[in-house]
């Protein structure tokens, strides 16, 4: 009976242990604040820079698409902001056959570089932007070409044509700066070339098959320089030196992508 009596005394003061325990254990945690979203992850009391953004309970949320007026780039090499300011070369009608668009095949190791767009001999060609006269030389069938180095720092080359600027000419955005003529072969064209970059490296490079920045490249080559851009993307963009408007409210309305059909610029 005593051992009884001491078992019961012995596991009610156990008991009673307990329930103090609990007791200043719920009363202690009352007295603590909530988590400060200020603290930083895994400090002790430190103060963040800024509030911790709230993490979403559940699936992650898809990434927010882009404003629908940011800027798209149709095209690589040169940001549309840059060449949205340029101007179309001619203002006259003009057309691409297919012979002429960008990347058409020339010959057993090389495809074409530029765009030609026909026009009338005689027809005045303008500066797209401003920029300065890098270089000028000879380039097909008795014609020149003219290479301009652009302020915004990319490069334009007009080629097939009588040059009316000199090499170091400084050149304002709407300049005329050469004329067309037929070449021997009884055409008449302006075969236009664009650039990414400014550089004292020639713009032909006969021994470049597949260093290229900006286009593609097969089992042919443009032999030019590696930041060749597609001229034809470019031409989206331009605007009529007459008016000033962009291309789709003027006459150089165009469509220069890629096609099997001759590209009339009209």
């Amino acid at each position: 009976m005593v051992i009884q009596n001491r078992s019961y005394r012995l596991a009610t003061a156990v008991a009673a242990c307990l329930f103090l325990a609990t007791s200043i254990f719920l009363v202690s945690w009352s007295f603590f604040p909530e988590p400060d979203s200020k603290l930083t992850a895994g400090t002790s009391g430190s103060v963040a820079t800024g509030e911790l953004t709230p993490v979403p309970s559940g699936p992650t949320a898809a990434p927010t698409a882009a404003p629908a007026d940011e800027p798209v780039q149709d095209y690589p090499g040169i940001d549309r902001s840059i060449t949205a300011d340029w101007i179309f070369p001619l203002q006259v009608e003009t057309e691409t056959p297919v012979y002429g668009l960008f990347g058409s095949s020339r010959s057993s190791r090389r495809i074409h570089a530029g765009i030609d767009l026909y026009a009338p001999t005689g027809t005045p060609i303008y500066a797209m932007t401003a920029g300065w006269v890098q270089n000028i030389d000879d380039f097909y069938q008795g014609l020149s070409e003219i290479a301009i180095a652009n302020q915004d720092g990319t490069t334009i080359r007009y080629c097939e044509l009588i040059p009316s600027v000199s090499i170091g000419d400084q050149v304002v955005q709407g300049q005329q700066i050469g004329t067309l003529k037929q070449n021997y072969d009884g055409t008449c064209m302006l075969h236009l070339e664009i650039y990414a970059t400014i550089s004292s490296d020639p713009l032909t490079q006969t021994e470049n098959l597949s260093d290229y920045l900006h286009v593609p490249v097969g089992k042919k080559s443009y032999l030019r320089r590696r930041d060749l851009v597609d001229p034809s993307a470019v031409l989206l963009t331009m605007r009529s030196p007459e008016t000033g408007n962009p291309a789709d409210d003027s006459i150089f309305k165009q469509n220069a992508r890629r096609t099997r059909e001759p590209v009339l610029f009209n």
